[in-house]
């Protein structure tokens, strides 16, 4: 990501740069579609949870992730770094994301309620924080329509 840079004044970014900036939309789209439509069934296959509760689990993470984007979005506009506003966001949510995505997939054999909140809500922060600094960097970066 630290090919991107700021585009000139009233310029365009090159195609390459644009290239770079918009492939991290692809990892976290494909990510956003994986747990939705595998995560329930291996839950409640594999490891025996019901699904009634790994419908509930996300209901309730998705009810308290509500809360967590304001919260993020207040943070990422008081930042100021010598790396920008947003790398340093996202590079914060990535190992976030990472580690609970992995303890999701992971997950042992019997794993409660409580376990899949957690990591859960721990996935959703980390996808929020990349998702939501990667579209306020957009932003600065595209100074006009164009």
């Amino acid at each position: 990501m630290s090919q991107v840079k700021q585009a000139p004044s009233g310029g365009r970014l090159s195609l390459s740069a644009s290239l770079a900036f918009a492939a991290i939309s692809l990892p976290l789209a494909a990510l956003g579609l994986s747990v939705g439509v595998q995560l329930p069934p291996y839950f409640a296959s594999q490891l025996g949870v019901s699904l009634a509760v790994v419908g509930g689990a996300f209901g309730l993470v998705r009810l308290m992730d509500i809360w967590l984007d304001p919260v993020i979005g207040l943070g990422m506009d008081r930042t100021r770094t010598r790396f920008g506003r947003y790398r340093v966001w996202m590079m914060a949510g990535a190992p976030v994301l990472i580690v609970s995505v992995y303890m999701l997939y992971n997950a042992p054999k019997g794993a409660t309620l409580a376990y899949l909140v957690i990591w859960l809500l721990a996935m959703y922060l980390g996808q929020s924080i990349m998702g939501l600094s990667h579209s306020a960097w957009a932003a600065v970066l595209a100074k006009t329509y164009e």
